[in-house]
């Protein structure tokens, strides 16, 4: 009955690690779960076998958490946390470089109401803007004060 349990365990940590290797993006559960098992297999193995048996047990253990290490930091750790495809013209990305600064000073009409965020229009175009401090209700007029970038920056005209 030891042997089989003992069997089970060390399979049920193979078997978690290999999941979270094929499987499982980043470092998860499975991955600390598998570990786990390996490690309580170890000590099931010392306390109720030969100690040659336990020293194979813990050599494999190590070995099998080694690689899977090995095989996480050089394989599997950009997995989940960048991206595989570059943004080329090729495949249609375009980067989007127009030169807001023309609009400075010029007025036009919240399109929609700014809390800070929201849509203005100048001259019949449809501009992304954000308020200087306040709410700017749609409808109200507004003149850019400054760019930054993309970002336009609006104040609410007094009448």
């Amino acid at each position: 009955m030891n042997d089989i349990f003992l069997i089970v365990i060390i399979a049920l940590g193979i078997i978690l690690l290999a999941m979270e290797v094929a499987i499982v993006p980043g470092f998860t559960y499975f991955g600390i779960l598998g570990i786990l098992l390996l490690a309580i297999s170890t000590v099931f193995a010392f306390l109720n076998h030969s100690l040659a048996w336990a020293l194979i047990i813990l050599s494999s253990s190590i070995i099998i958490v080694i690689a899977f290490f090995i095989w996480f930091f050089k394989k599997g750790i950009h997995r989940g946390f960048s991206l595989k495809e570059n943004e080329s013209k090729l495949i249609g990305y375009k980067s989007y470089k127009e030169d807001y600064k023309q609009f400075v000073g010029k007025s036009g009409i919240s399109h929609s109401s700014l809390r800070p965020a929201g849509f203005i229009t100048i001259d019949d175009t449809k501009l992304s803007a954000v308020s200087e401090g306040g709410y700017i209700e749609a409808g109200e007029k507004i003149v850019v004060v400054k760019v930054e970038g993309t970002k336009l920056i609006v104040r609410k005209i007094q009448d």
